[in-house]
């Protein structure tokens, strides 16, 4: 997090401007420091093999000023106008090691030629720091693209472009968005954030995930926190409650859903403008720590796929309790950019804990299902006010729901592969692995049974899409044991036929899934 300003040693040099020929002596050049209270390893200011200082943010404007701890551009825009605007401030952060480091500037004309340059020393404290250089603007500059060049031990540690222009600065060119101080972030998530518990037919939570408010009476949260559902109980901030069985718009294979409540509710988290953020940024998110209060924690957009079964997701620099799965990711401005949906590349695969097994790398162009994982607020559909609802009832009739796991206590073990053996006593799964070429024409499956209780029933095999739709199912045979009886039932199924990806497998007992994986074919 910022902390106070180093204040540093003016630099006044000469700006040579040209405009209509004339060579004008421009007096500039202040520059500022900022540095963040983020823990690193200890270093120093000594040239290293690749680049050491990494660029986390770049902005411009003509006001800035402390709020909270943090140095903000509080009219953030790359064109100025002259004579309107009367100076230009770039503010630059980076993370790097720490120690002793000399920092230059330079501002370059449109030609590229040095109109001026400023510099100075700084001991980092921390692995964050940023720096403010500030330059006037006299009524006769060049117009064009300038840019502005800084270096940190004599590397290129960032440049960046702005525009001047010579007219009136037209209505409407600056921004009404402005940048938030991590405390106002936080306030602003935290009194949109909903615990979204799921509720069985007995009453029973299932398990505990989050939302936030996005529209009057809805809701936004992962598809998972309502998979397979009776009723959500959205619990807000204040401590209110409300229970609803009803959804306005879902994706299942994107993770989200949109919950409709009655009733008064908090603010809406307004939404990022589309295409806002990019790797690189900064981000925020709520999680939930051990004593389910909610924290703020920041980093960076890191990367961004997109699966051809599940679509666009960012990565992100940082990891989140289950329990956050649904948070809003925010930008700085305290928008909502997007939805944290963790590791949900796989629908339904949070039935999955319960085994406390995770396959990976199991979609196209890699990935695990263990990586937190962010659905971009642009691909998400949010309904009118005036959009109907569905309940939860007729999204189970449907198939939209991962049935739940139930007597998953009654498996001892049980793997895939692509045959079972008997060696020795006991038979084993040959080729155990998650990813068949269709080449290797089957997928096998062992299942080892230590019944907890008496079982009088019969077993079988079910190969699912990411859809739910049912694609494979093996004949019902009969299963009869009882406590200290192991079991062992196997299944051999031909999938030469199956088109290339992602299935989910699930082993029923009594047509009731008691263990699941998932696996993925390829030509």
């Amino acid at each position: 997090m910022p902390r106070r300003p180093h204040k540093l040693a003016t630099v006044l040099l000469a700006l040579a401007s040209f405009a209509g020929g004339a060579h004008r002596p421009v007096m500039a050049g202040a520059a500022g420091e900022w540095r963040h209270a983020v823990n690193g390893q200890a270093g120093g200011g000594v040239q290293a093999a690749g680049p050491k200082f990494r660029l986390v943010r770049a902005m411009s404007g003509t006001k800035g000023s402390e709020r909270g701890g943090q140095y903000i551009i509080e009219d953030p825009r790359s064109t100025f106008y002259v004579p309107d605007d009367r100076q230009i401030i770039v503010y630059l952060e980076w993370e790097g090691p720490q120690g002793p480091h000399h920092l230059e500037g330079f501002w370059k004309t449109p030609e590229g030629k040095v109109a001026s340059l400023s510099d100075f020393n700084y001991d980092a404290k921390q692995t964050r720091f940023g720096a403010y250089w500030t330059i006037p603007l006299p009524e006769k500059v060049g117009p064009g693209m300038w840019s502005f060049e800084a270096r940190i031990d004599g590397e290129l540690a960032a440049s960046y472009t702005f525009q001047i222009v010579l007219s009136p600065r037209p209505a409407g060119a600056i921004s009404t968005r402005r940048l938030f101080t991590p405390s106002e972030i936080y306030q602003r998530a935290l009194s949109a954030t909903v615990t979204v518990e799921k509720v069985g037919e007995s009453g029973q939570v299932l398990s505990t995930a989050s939302g936030f408010v996005v529209a009057s009476h809805a809701v936004l949260t992962s598809f998972q926190a309502i998979d397979g559902a009776h009723a959500v109980r959205l619990i807000f901030e204040d401590g209110q409650e409300r229970v609803t069985d009803r959804v306005a718009a879902w994706d299942r294979r994107e993770d989200w859903a949109v919950v409709i409540f009655d009733g008064a509710g908090p603010a809406a988290l307004p939404s990022a403008p589309a295409n806002s953020v990019l790797v690189g940024d900064r981000c925020f998110t709520l999680n939930v720590s051990s004593n389910k209060g909610r924290v703020l924690i920041d980093g960076n957009v890191i990367g961004v796929r997109d699966w051809p079964e599940v679509g666009k997701r960012w990565s992100v620099s940082f990891e989140v309790s289950p329990r956050a799965d649904g948070m809003p990711l925010l930008d700085e401005y305290g928008e909502a950019a997007g939805i944290v949906v963790r590791g949900s590349l796989l629908p339904g695969s949070v039935s999955l804990d319960a085994l406390h097994f995770r396959p990976t790398n199991l979609l196209q162009g890699g990935g695990t299902v263990n990586e937190i994982l962010v659905e971009p607020m642009d691909s998400i559909h949010l309904p009118s006010e005036q959009a109907g609802a569905v309940t939860l009832a007729s999204l189970k009739e449907g198939g939209s729901f991962t049935p739940p796991l139930a007597g998953d206590e009654n498996v001892e073990t049980a793997d895939i592969g692509t045959s079972v053996e008997k060696k020795g006593v006991y038979p084993v799964v040959n080729g155990e692995k998650f990813e068949f070429s269709r080449h290797d024409g089957d997928v096998a499956a062992l299942v080892v049974w230590a019944p907890k209780g008496k079982i009088r029933s019969d077993v079988s095999f079910g190969i699912y899409g990411l859809d739910n739709r049912e694609v494979i199912r093996t004949k019902p045979a009969p299963m009869k044991s009882g406590p200290g009886q192991r079991k062992f039932t196997s299944w051999r199924v031909d999938i030469s036929t199956l088109p290339p990806a992602t299935y989910r497998l699930d082993v029923l007992l009594g047509g009731v899934p008691a263990w699941r994986t998932y696996f993925r074919v390829v030509p």
